[in-house]
């Protein structure tokens, strides 16, 4: 019941994301799950093949074996090259030009889903089930430098037009400082965005 419930709240809260990997797929042909060998060649992403990116950017280790005496279900993996950041416990992994091999420890209310450094994942704070252009939006940005599209348009109100945003992040370190920023720029019909919209 209570699990259930969480996973459907963070399916809300994604939809953001979801709606701008659909589109995607539709107009690039890129599926919403890929295996990892779409993306690396190295022999260990055939060989984790319950691995999966999941619109393109979040890296996936689903649980699949019952958890043991302690609890805790393991989760072998293997993570591409560069800094990957667990979205669920903040926990970060570096991995070199090889990957690297881990062990996950998961109770029954979290999977490993990670995102690697300078990702950006747009996530809905909109309360109740509306599914209509997010007023509220909390942008998550993984320390470091890069860029995403977010998609929207206005078809579950049945209106045409469409509005992309291009959001950017950069990060900087000078003088023993570190900065991260994020800017972002729209292009198409702002009517579709809501006037009062915030970012967080």
């Amino acid at each position: 019941g209570l699990v259930a419930m969480e996973w459907l709240r963070l399916r809300h809260r994604l939809i953001p994301y979801l709606y701008t990997a659909c589109r995607r797929n539709n107009q690039e042909g890129l599926p919403l799950v890929e295996p990892l060998y779409y993306e690396w060649k190295q022999q260990e992403a055939y060989e984790f093949k319950n691995e999966y990116l999941f619109g393109g950017r979040l890296l996936v280790a689903p649980v699949t074996k019952k958890a043991e005496e302690d609890g805790y279900a393991r989760v072998n993996a293997w993570l591409p090259e560069g800094v990957w950041t667990d979205i669920f416990t903040g926990e970060r992994y570096t991995a070199g030009k090889d990957g690297k091999k881990v062990t996950f420890l998961r109770e029954l209310e979290t999977v490993p889903v990670l995102m690697k450094q300078g990702g950006i994942l747009p996530l809905s704070l909109d309360k109740g089930n509306s599914v209509c252009n997010p007023e509220t939006m909390e942008i998550c940005v993984f320390e470091g430098n890069g860029e995403y599209t977010l998609y929207e348009d206005g078809s579950v109100e049945e209106k045409a037009g469409e509005v992309t945003t291009l959001l950017k992040a950069e990060y900087k370190e000078e003088n023993g400082t570190s900065v991260q920023s994020l800017t972002w720029r729209s292009v198409g019909d702002s009517s579709l965005v809501p006037e009062n919209r915030k970012f967080f």
